[in-house]
């Protein structure tokens, strides 16, 4: 949901940075009355979805609506409340009349073209982005949402030249961008791109965990393993428990035939994940990479009593070893 929440916060900012409502009581929707002009509606509508009271918005709308059924910011403004209530195939209908009503509406271009991707109409939210930005070729934002709905219908390539053009309007500031257009970039497998990419997009948001998780996979992808390394103890510093994070720190220090310090970043893993058959299996690599096969083999047995179809262990576990038994 993280890309659609983004999305709702820049509406509501939007309406926020426009002219405010005088500060006055705002009525309970059973109060909002025919006494109440379509703009006075609105603006408790505006109110009430600044205000995270969405049910209440909705109210208000309606009968600014019923009205002014021409007023497309009335329109925007009940799909928003909608969507915050993840009314989601309700929420298409009012703002697809308020682009009927105003085309150059950028958020609710945005917000229209979200909603049918959370509702996996990517054809359809594809239209709507390709619409707004015959309006507005440069908008980064219409760039970046369009890029991604490529990507998520299957059309990498276009999505990545899309999201190049979305970085590009954003002069490469845009971290959540920079962060989407790496993955894209991981997924067609073009790793030096997307490592060059990703770091960039944690250095402009340390904080975001998943830059350094999709880093690590280019990395390892591109036999990069200090580069891995690098992006899996960032991603641990950002949360020590993240057992995933120190297995796959383990995963990179085994391909860099580093094995006692894979050893130490497993152990962690196995306490945070401890019926995770895959660490036990990795455990026992690095046991056998330093001889001590009776210690490799036990490890192996537990991954595969962790999950008794575990094809690596069973594999293992079934190859001729003649000193097995020895340390």
């Amino acid at each position: 949901m993280k890309r659609f929440e983004l999305v709702l916060w820049c509406c509501v900012s939007s309406c926020a940075a426009g002219p405010a409502p005088q500060p006055r009581p705002q009525p309970e929707p059973a109060l909002a009355t025919a006494k109440m002009s379509a703009e006075d509606l609105l603006a408790a509508g505006k109110a009430y979805n600044q205000s995270g009271e969405s049910a209440k918005a909705i109210e208000a709308l309606k009968q600014a609506i019923e009205l002014d059924p021409n007023r497309a910011e009335a329109h925007f403004e009940m799909g928003l409340a909608l969507s915050r209530l993840e009314r989601l195939e309700e929420a298409t209908a009012p703002l697809a009349r308020c682009l009927e009503l105003a085309p150059d509406h950028v958020e609710a271009a945005l917000l229209l073209g979200m909603t049918y991707d959370l509702l996996q109409r990517f054809d359809a939210a594809a239209a709507v982005y390709q619409q707004a930005l015959a309006r507005h070729p440069d908008d980064s934002r219409l760039l970046h949402q369009s890029g991604i709905t490529q990507v998520m219908r299957g059309q990498v390539a276009p999505g990545i030249e899309i999201l190049e053009r979305a970085d590009k309007a954003a002069e490469g500031k845009d971290a959540p961008l920079a962060g989407d257009l790496g993955y894209a970039l991981l997924l067609a497998r073009q790793f030096d791109k997307a490592i060059e990419t990703l770091r960039r997009a944690s250095a402009l948001d340390p904080k975001e965990p998943d830059y350094p998780r999709n880093l690590a996979k280019a990395c390892l992808a591109a036999e990069k393993y200090p580069c891995a390394e690098d992006a899996l103890a960032a991603l641990i510093a950002l949360n020590p428990e993240d057992g995933e994070a120190h297995l796959q720190l383990g995963l990179a220090r085994i391909r860099d035939r580093r094995y006692p310090a894979a050893e130490e970043a497993l152990k962690n893993a196995l306490r945070l994940l401890p019926d995770d058959p895959r660490g036990y299996f990795l455990l026992g690599t690095c046991q056998e990479a330093r001889g001590a096969l009776r210690e490799a083999e036990a490890s192996m047995k537990t991954a595969l009593a962790k999950d008794p179809g575990f094809a690596p262990a069973k594999k293992w576990l079934a190859a001729p070893r003649p000193a097995k038994g020895k340390r």
